[in-house]
């Protein structure tokens, strides 16, 4: 036990002259000292509040930083995660996906039901790491629920990822997304749908998403040719680097086809 790292850390406590610039040392240092936890959320809790919006961003991202987290770094985040700022709360719902721990994944679901969209997109995004079926249901619920087409979308594809790390009943996710894909009118959504069935199993899908390249929104056509570079294997290589050539003969929007000419050197070197 350092003596000295102790009494230093109470004095800057009492005082409260320990200035942000040391915030995030001292947050870290104070995991080795006896009570050392308790006196750092104390003083967290009093003087997070009083931050500006860059510093708690510059907080984040030191925590983002660092090469793991360790307790006092998630207490800092389950506050910021309650913070009046939709920027800081989206933020710690990103940054908050290096964290495999328990902590994480609950301020993650708490921020499912946040008021921002940006927060809500990001807390299901993060989610995809989890291996938890009760977060599999949760996210199944906001498709049903939430009226935010991003939302939905980033859900279905953490569902997937969930679902083909756990092994989870692919056939019952499967009549989840079909049933889903009828009621959806965003056909963005519909494409992280036909996404999600792929990955549970249903190859069908893949000519369906190859289809989705002469969409007539060129922003959907992206992600598309975004996806067809997640989902390809040595399998499906030759059909998608097909079609992909196809369109790029025809592609006239430069967002696309710079693209699409991307996606192919990828394959290309790769497999």
């Amino acid at each position: 036990m350092n003596i000295c790292l102790i009494l230093e850390a109470k004095y800057l406590l009492l005082n409260h002259k320990y200035k942000f610039t040391n915030l995030y040392e001292f947050s870290r240092g104070a995991d080795y000292v006896q009570g050392g936890i308790n006196l750092a959320n104390d003083y967290f809790d009093k003087n997070l509040r009083d931050m500006t919006l860059i510093e708690k961003l510059d907080l984040i991202d030191n925590i983002k930083n660092s090469n793991c987290f360790i307790e006092n770094d998630l207490n800092i985040l389950v506050c910021l995660s309650h913070d009046k700022d939709d920027e800081i709360r989206a933020r710690v719902a990103e940054v908050i996906v290096f964290s495999d721990s328990l902590t994480a994944e609950k301020i993650l679901i708490e921020l499912l039901k946040d008021k921002a969209e940006l927060v809500r997109v990001n807390a299901c995004d993060s989610l995809c790491n989890s291996n938890s079926i009760k977060v599999l249901k949760l996210l199944k619920e906001t498709i049903l629920m939430d009226k935010s087409s991003l939302v939905k979308g980033y859900a279905a594809l953490s569902i997937a990822d969930i679902a083909t790390r756990i092994n989870y009943n692919a056939e019952e996710l499967i009549e989840f997304f079909k049933s889903a894909v009828k009621k959806e009118k965003v056909n963005w959504v519909k494409i992280n749908f036909y996404k999600a069935l792929y990955m549970l199993g249903d190859e069908s899908y893949l000519d369906i998403l190859i289809n989705e390249l002469n969409n007539k929104f060129y922003r959907n056509r992206c992600a598309i040719v975004n996806i067809l570079s997640e989902i390809v294997t040595h399998e499906n290589l030759t059909k998608i680097r097909a079609a992909l050539i196809e369109r790029l003969k025809i592609e006239k929007t430069f967002a696309v086809s710079s693209t699409i000419e991307k996606v192919i050197q990828y394959i290309t070197e790769q497999y």
